[in-house]
């Protein structure tokens, strides 16, 4: 019979007893870490995930770990939780970190998705500027026109 050391409870009891830890004070920081940035690279890593991972972190640690992640691992953690996302505003490393807080804290929405025409247009964009659409008026025919002047036979 082979017994296994429950993971969960030796961290836990670590953290509920660091005094009796101290020796290991970086090793704990550093093993933390690589353990957040691991569940938040995991294939199975989901906006409901997100969300559950910031509320027991907090805001401060889940955004430090999140700066600690390279400009690719951003990328992929952005395409799993907002996949409709197509460009950020601005640069991804300074940008991505504050969108993923606040999509898993609810003060942002997903992006939603863009349907591409045919003619490789979406449904997004604005009517470029100067060209208002106005409806058009019917112009009514001269009186010389033919159908004016058939009523005039008759």
């Amino acid at each position: 019979m082979t017994l296994t050391l429950n993971g969960y409870d030796v961290l836990a009891r670590i953290g509920k007893n660091p005094d009796a830890f101290s020796g290991i004070k970086s090793e704990v920081a550093a093993i933390g870490e690589a353990l957040i940035k691991s569940e938040l690279v995991s294939p199975e890593m989901t906006l409901a995930r997100l969300k559950s991972l910031v509320a027991v972190l907090g805001e401060d640690a889940t955004s430090l770990v999140l700066q600690l992640l390279s400009e690719r691992q951003l990328q992929n953690l952005l395409t799993a939780v907002d996949p409709n996302i197509r460009q950020t505003p601005g640069p991804l490393v300074l940008w991505a970190e504050r969108h993923l807080v606040d999509l898993a804290q609810g003060r942002k929405a997903p992006a939603r998705a863009v349907r591409v025409k045919k003619n490789g247009n979406t449904d997004a964009k604005p009517p470029a500027a100067g060209k208002a659409t106005k409806p058009k008026k019917k112009v009514a025919k001269p009186l010389g026109t033919r159908s004016m002047s058939a009523r005039r036979a008759e």
